[in-house]
């Protein structure tokens, strides 16, 4: 904070003196190297707080609290399991949604359960999606838009809902 306010009374003083200056400075050609000089000056100024700040950068982001080593890997592999596990349970809520909307089953009838393969956290998939259902007459229109959504990419299974 020292820095800052040295700065700061530096670049005053610069500019108030640049100022009386520029008052006494005769008219004319002269007063535009005048002008030049203390535009010079103030630059200066400038460039020596981004010098100040770059020399002592190290020590300053040093002092900023981060995780390290192993606690930074478990932090980010505890994140990404967060992650996935929301995103898995907002997947299966959806795809219950839809599989409503689409066979007329009541949302409450559907109970889906969706299997990730989460190895590469970059990357997850949808490996498996287990669909239960209270009644199995709507079965095969609910595989028909499964399959058609995913494109045959995913295993679908269903089954009578409380097996």
């Amino acid at each position: 904070m020292s820095a800052l306010s040295e700065f700061v009374r530096g670049f005053c003083i610069i500019a108030v003196s640049g100022g009386l200056v520029m008052l006494m400075a005769p008219n004319g050609n002269l007063k535009k190297y005048v002008k030049f000089v203390i535009s010079l000056c103030m630059v200066c100024a400038l460039l020596s707080a981004f010098f100040t700040f770059s020399e002592n950068a190290e020590g300053l982001l040093s002092k900023i609290e981060t995780a390290t080593g192993e606690e930074a890997y478990k932090t980010k592999e505890e994140l990404y399991r967060q992650i996935v596990k929301e995103t898995k349970k907002n997947m299966e809520s959806e795809i219950c949604s839809l599989l409503a909307a689409h066979t007329g089953v009541a949302r409450e009838d559907i109970y889906t359960v969706a299997k990730l393969d989460a190895g590469d956290y970059s990357s997850v998939e949808i490996t498996e999606i287990y669909v239960f259902l209270a009644d199995m007459s709507a079965a095969d229109a609910a595989r028909a838009y499964l399959e058609e959504m995913f494109m045959g990419s995913v295993t679908i299974n269903i089954r009578q809902k409380g097996e």
